[in-house]
């Protein structure tokens, strides 16, 4: 019996290692875990929650106390919608952010089983970007017709209708309220010019294209230092005395109309733009039958026009220049002006391309243009970089501030968002030379019908669909895109 001894405390301080070891791990296990089940007699709470600012679909984390483990029993409400629970722990809630259209601050309650709590502060929700109709009465199969009237989208409610011609949009610089639209029928002629007022929630025509341009095209519109609007109309009916570029005096209260005065400022032929430097008030037109960009001086137009003295309009008045050319014959294209002036792009619409020219600020003049997004000639729908992006009819492009660039302390702060035509989409070239497809071909949508065009509103890539957009404008203030969508004869915005 004493030879078993030894053996039997061995035995014994096993077990007693085995067992203690075991409530270790227990403690472990409990301490790791960390998670103690609800307490109705404790109250619950509401530390912090992160992001305090975010869109739908982003994950929110709520931090407190007394979540307990029972997802069952736990509710969380953002702005009075339940938001999607992720998880539940006792000291932290994980919830997806509801969706609402419109941006704005909102309440953050949880409540579990009988009780709730409330953050001290509250969310801070940014609606994501929509594509939404804002004029016109949709339809494809037929033509509403022109038509003044609110911003609307009723067939006899008194909104404004349309007729289908392609659309160039720039703002006023004096009235940031005021949008003026300028048409164009891909042929022959042009409706005329629109005003969206912004702040009346109206479309008024102001200047009809038989009464001010003789019904010819309208291709592009700007305006010059001191105001004054500038319309480019294409035509070859007088060879190359056909008139360009008009000019149009404001009235005397500061608006456009049939009674504006208007005067031929150039005259060439085949105009298809007009852009004015935005730091120097030059101002650059082109022909599509040469692809020639020209160069003209407001200023000398400014300080030499008047009644007395009319002024030349023709190349041999010498009052503008031939300052270079794009290509070969027949390219149809428009300039768009960076804000600062240090240069320009040049979409090629019947090239599918985009191109690039910079300024020379001591002649005051632009360098010869180069190609810097998509294949010239070549058709087609890809995102990329440089020859790497396929388009398919750019039409009227802008400039738009992008306020990540400007943290970053970029050298260039704007993208360039641009309407690709037949592509059914707005798409945007950063500055490194990158195209993106911004809004339309919207995938579910095109899933229902094959078709990557449509009517469709809603989600910019996931719902929204688009019908040859051409005009596009920006307005700095709402955050808001008016895009000009041809084939349904309306217009179309997008923005949170």
């Amino acid at each position: 019996m004493k030879r078993n001894k030894p053996t039997m405390r061995r035995w014994i301080y096993a077990l007693f290692i085995a067992a203690l070891c075991g409530n270790i791990a227990a403690c472990g296990d409990k301490d790791e875990d960390n998670t103690p089940s609800y307490n109705p007699n404790v109250p619950v709470t509401i530390s912090r929650f992160t992001p305090a600012e975010g869109s739908e679909g982003q994950e929110m984390v709520i931090y407190g106390t007394n979540f307990g483990l029972d997802s069952k029993q736990v509710n969380v409400t953002i702005g009075g919608k339940t938001a999607k629970l992720t998880y539940v722990k006792a000291d932290s809630i994980g919830c997806i952010v509801p969706y609402w259209t419109e941006s704005g601050r909102f309440e953050v309650e949880v409540k579990v089983a009988q009780q709730s709590a409330k953050a001290t502060t509250m969310f801070a929700y940014a609606s994501p970007l929509m594509v939404r109709t804002l004029i016109g009465y949709r339809i494809s199969d037929g033509d509403p017709g022109w038509n003044d009237g609110k911003f609307g989208t009723g067939k006899d409610d008194g909104s404004a209708t349309f007729g289908k011609q392609a659309a160039f949009m720039r703002f006023d610089p004096q009235n940031h309220d005021h949008l003026y639209v300028a048409y164009e029928d891909f042929d022959y002629s042009g409706y005329g010019v629109q005003l969206f007022d912004l702040k009346a929630k109206t479309v008024t025509t102001v200047m009809h294209g038989s009464k001010c341009f003789e019904g010819k095209r309208l291709r592009a519109i700007d305006f010059t230092a001191k105001g004054d609007m500038v319309i480019a109309t294409d035509r070859d009916d007088s060879g190359d005395r056909s008139t360009s570029v008009w000019i149009v005096k404001r009235n005397a209260d500061g608006s456009f109309t049939d009674e504006s005065k208007c005067e031929v400022l150039a005259a060439y032929k085949q105009c298809n733009t007009v852009a004015v430097h935005p730091v120097n008030g030059e101002l650059y037109f082109n022909s599509y039958g040469n692809n020639a960009i020209y160069r003209l001086d407001v200023a000398k137009y400014y300080a030499n026009a008047s009644e007395t003295t009319p002024w030349d309009p023709y190349l041999t008045g010498n009052n503008y220049e031939q300052m270079l050319t794009l290509g070969a014959s027949r390219w149809n294209f428009n300039i768009t002006m960076h804000p600062t002036g240090k240069y320009a792009y040049v979409i090629a619409l019947n090239q599918h391309c985009i191109y690039r020219m910079d300024y020379d600020e001591a002649t005051k003049r632009f360098k010869q243009p180069y190609l810097v997004s998509g294949q010239q000639g070549v058709k087609g729908w890809a995102d990329g970089k440089g020859d790497g992006t396929l388009m398919n009819f750019p039409y009227q492009g802008i400039f738009v501030k992008n306020a990540d660039y400007v943290a970053q302390g970029k050298e260039d702060v704007y993208d360039f968002y641009f309407c690709d035509y037949d592509n059914y989409c707005v798409r945007y070239l950063t500055p490194e030379g990158r195209v993106r497809t911004f809004a339309g071909r919207g995938a579910t949508s095109a899933m229902g019908d094959g078709n990557t065009w449509g009517p469709d509103d809603g989600d910019l890539r996931e719902t929204a669909r688009f019908g040859s957009p051409t005009g596009i404008a920006y307005d700095e203030r709402t955050e808001t895109f008016y895009v000009f969508d041809t084939y349904y004869k309306s217009v179309r915005t997008i923005s949170r």
